[in-house]
């Protein structure tokens, strides 16, 4: 989680720094604060050294940045310096909206192609495709460009004009289309439908200023359509603003604690709680997470868990329990650094283990801590949860690991190849297009085209899970992105599972009320 310091905090811990630096040169300080400074004396020597002597040249912002990250690396995981323009990024990130013109952009065959396109943004207006190249930005070519140059370039003041040189499948020759900039909003709840006639379904894919709105906005709009029970969907979300992920939470809450968090002394703790004033759903509520929910996300499906107000459903979430304030630095530059760990109501501690300095282990999903390292609490009903290394879910629901071929073809883009080729040849199809057979056929022989050695055995374990990928994006063409989510959630196990629990978060809810009404 992140949590802003403001800029007059740290011009007063650095004005603490230097009378200590001028103190130190008339008298004693304490040892450990002696010790400090006698380490950035060895460290300014050393770097003027290196400047003089070294056999060949040096930046020397670069050599003090990776001195800034070794100290962080002995810290814990989640403590990080940003240089200037990762700190631009990740205010953008969090305040949820830029200017420009709405295009999500990858290197595909190291060429600048069109991912998707914004929904209503100015490129979706003008027509622009997924599969589209941007061969040139005002002129000048994007062949070889970094990503981020590229994006950058895109972006600008709200009302300016940018204009793209595109190729296209199909088309004889490139084409120009210049388009104004506009406020591009960074929805955090790009999914929010009726999956049935009265299961509700709300997709959350991370946490910025505009979360809770959002998710407010869609459930408002759901019960309008007759929701009678809600999936959130926290899956594959990593979290962001610690006050969002508490809002969200609150959304679902009359009262009580939703988390806390707790630094270096017992005076440090924090409670955050829910109000009545912001409760939108208070019916049947199921959360999916999965090995992919981080920190905001496990606030939010912890509080609900340990309130007993969502049955929790999915895979053990990640296990990042670690707050981090964000300290502003000279030249735009910023330190984010964990100052306190947060726990469930009940208690828990959802961080997983880590050893500082060594961090192969912990970002190696594949060498996890092991199930008997969670840590056992209880809900407010009694019922036993677990913590200490992620969340533990009520209902596990497994998705199946993907064979070798399977990452081989995401990894590779032969889907969003295929699709490309497939639509130039059939300019017919609808949006009722869904990966069938033939299709699957065709798309073997596809792949076999670009080298890929199609195991038998895989295919068959993975035909599905292709299917619902080309479907995906074939969909998502022709009608949008949300069109095209909702064409392939019927594939979706752990969705189709979570319709199925809306009858045990319905009798938990019944406990909870009537607990709540004897008092």
């Amino acid at each position: 989680m992140i949590a802003w310091r403001p800029a007059a905090r740290v011009v007063a811990c650095a004005a603490v720094l230097a009378a200590l630096l001028l103190a130190a040169a008339g008298w004693s300080q304490q040892d450990d604060e002696a010790e400090a400074l006698r380490g950035l004396e060895r460290a300014a020597r050393l770097l003027r050294a290196i400047e003089e002597f070294y056999v060949d040249p040096v930046d020397p912002e670069e050599l003090v940045e990776s001195a800034i990250r070794g100290m962080l690396w002995r810290l814990d995981p989640h403590s990080a310096y940003f240089t200037p323009r990762q700190t631009r990024q990740l205010l953008t990130e969090q305040e949820g909206e830029y200017y420009g013109i709405g295009l999500t952009i990858g290197i595909r065959d190291g060429r600048l192609t069109v991912i998707s396109p914004m929904e209503d943004s100015p490129a979706a207006r003008r027509g622009i495709r997924t599969g589209d190249v941007v061969t040139h930005v005002d002129g000048e070519p994007t062949g070889g460009r970094d990503l981020e140059i590229s994006a950058r370039r895109m972006r600008g003041p709200e009302g300016t004009e940018v204009t793209l040189t595109i190729e296209r499948e199909g088309l004889s020759r490139p084409f120009e289309v210049t388009l104004r900039r506009t406020m591009i909003s960074l929805r955090t709840v790009p999914y929010a439908f009726l999956l049935d006639d009265a299961v509700g379904y709300v997709r959350l894919v991370r946490f910025s200023r505009t979360s809770s709105r959002e998710v407010a906005e869609a459930i408002d709009r759901l019960q309008v359509e007759g929701m009678a029970g809600l999936i959130l969907d926290l899956r594959g979300n990593p979290g962001g603003d610690l006050e969002q992920a508490v809002a969200v939470a609150d959304l679902f809450l009359d009262e009580g604690l939703i988390v806390y968090t707790q630094g270096a002394t017992t005076a440090s703790r924090v409670d955050f709680t829910a109000g009545e004033a912001g409760t939108r759903w208070r019916g049947e509520l199921v959360v999916l997470i999965d090995r992919g929910s981080a920190s905001g996300s496990e606030v939010v499906a912890g509080a609900l868990q340990d309130q007993d107000r969502a049955i929790l459903a999915g895979e053990r979430s990640w296990g990042k329990g670690l707050v981090q304030t964000v300290f502003p630095l000279a030249h735009g530059a910023a330190l984010a650094l964990t100052s306190a760990r947060y726990f469930t109501p009940s208690g828990r501690l959802i961080q997983r283990p880590y050893v500082p300095g060594s961090f192969d282990r912990y970002f190696d999903p594949e060498l996890e801590a092991a199930d008997d390292v969670m840590q056992q609490a209880r809900t407010s009903l009694g019922r036993i949860v677990y913590g200490g290394n992620g969340l533990a879910p009520d209902a596990v629901i497994e998705t199946p690991e993907l064979s070798p071929l399977a990452q081989e073809v995401m990894l590779s883009g032969v889907v969003f190849d295929f699709v490309t080729v497939y639509l130039a040849a059939r300019p017919e199809t609808d949006a009722g297009f869904r990966a069938d057979g033939e299709v699957m056929e065709r798309f073997r022989s596809f792949v076999g085209e670009r080298g890929v050695e199609v195991d038998p055995r895989q295919w068959q374990n993975d035909r599905d899970f292709l299917a619902a990928r080309i479907t995906l994006e074939t969909v998502t063409r022709l009608a949008g992105a949300e069109e095209g989510y909702r064409a392939v959630l019927p594939r979706d196990r752990q969705v189709q599972e979570a319709i199925g629990l809306m009858r045990q978060a319905g009798e938990l809810l019944r406990r909870k009320l009537a607990r709540e009404e004897s008092g």
